[in-house]
């Protein structure tokens, strides 16, 4: 069997070399193209180390950020759950006139629709997929008899 032969010359340049690129730039000793130069590393791997060493590849990954804070959300999520315990069910568009609601009256920033009053249907979708507890659908009408009668002491 013969002996690997690389075929690139792609990652060829010395770690250490690049360690003291990075520690010239980041002290400010040399710019990151002058650094790349007399260091003999690549001048776009050099700047995004720089750029992942500094911090900016941490945090926030991408995505839509949610339009609630999780005290607002967690608000909701009981003032639903109120509701269900009073036996008033609530829709999915009920929620979309709430949190449309929520987001005029506490100042929020939100683009949710101005001309329907409503938050997106995607915005329900993010809202029950981080709060599976919940499950909304057309609620059943209970009559005040039945209301009265489901009760602690008439169950057991």
């Amino acid at each position: 069997m013969g002996r690997y032969q690389r075929k690139t010359s792609r990652q060829s340049w010395d770690p250490v070399a690049m360690a003291k690129a990075i520690d010239a730039v980041t002290k400010k000793e040399m710019g990151w193209l002058k650094a790349s130069k007399s260091f003999g590393v690549p001048a776009t791997t050099l700047r995004r180390r720089i750029k992942n060493q500094m911090g900016a590849n941490k945090g926030y990954l991408g995505g839509r950020k949610t339009t609630f804070t999780p005290e607002v959300e967690e608000e909701i999520l009981e003032h639903i759950k109120r509701l269900e315990e009073m036996f008033f069910g609530i829709t999915r568009r009920d929620l979309r006139k709430l949190a449309y609601d929520v987001a005029e009256r506490n100042g929020i920033a939100h683009n949710f629709s101005s001309k329907e009053q409503l938050a997106g249907w995607d915005w329900v979708k993010g809202f029950q997929s981080r709060h599976p507890t919940i499950s909304l659908r057309i609620p059943e009408a209970t009559s005040a008899a039945r209301a009265r009668g489901f009760n602690k002491v008439v169950v057991s």
